[in-house]
């Protein structure tokens, strides 16, 4: 998961997902989903930074070495992890290679796509401050959300 629980598959699979999760869920039960917006920018998590940043994950005898690129457009982020194995003290062998593409939604057409599987929305926080988000505003420009909704009791 990189800083969200949301984006990592194609339009219709997201919706797929946001389906599965309604159904999944108990008359009442509360949905929780945690998102980065198109207006984010990396210097949102990394402010001191000119550069994208180079995080390094370990595990265990494994490290992970994930580099965070720029967007390549305003609602695709594309992390590249490379996973490396420590087979000998210092020497590090390339395992495996991948890349995560993230699909930002705009904050309106993610509520859309909530209330279209039957959710009904409590709550949308900004993360950084944990305020109330305006979902009545196309221009709201915060970088990262965190949604709370829930599946509506049968009348």
């Amino acid at each position: 998961n990189w800083f969200q629980s949301f984006g990592y598959y194609s339009d219709v699979d997201n919706q797929r997902f946001l389906e599965k999760a309604f159904q999944a869920l108990r008359p009442g039960g509360i949905f929780i989903l945690d998102v980065m917006t198109p207006y984010l920018d990396y210097r949102y998590f990394y402010p001191h930074v000119k550069k994208p940043p180079i995080i390094f994950l370990y595990e265990f005898q494994n490290l992970v070495r994930l580099d965070i690129l720029d967007k390549v457009s305003r609602d695709v982020i594309i992390f590249d992890s490379r996973l490396y194995e420590e087979k000998e003290p210092g020497i590090l062998h390339l395992v495996d290679m991948s890349s995560i593409k993230i699909k930002l939604y705009p904050i309106l057409d993610l509520k859309r796509m909530l209330e279209d599987v039957g959710f009904k929305i409590l709550y949308a926080f900004d993360d950084a401050s944990i305020n109330l988000v305006d979902l009545t505003r196309e221009d709201t420009t915060v970088h990262y959300m965190i949604w709370l909704a829930y599946k509506p009791k049968r009348s």
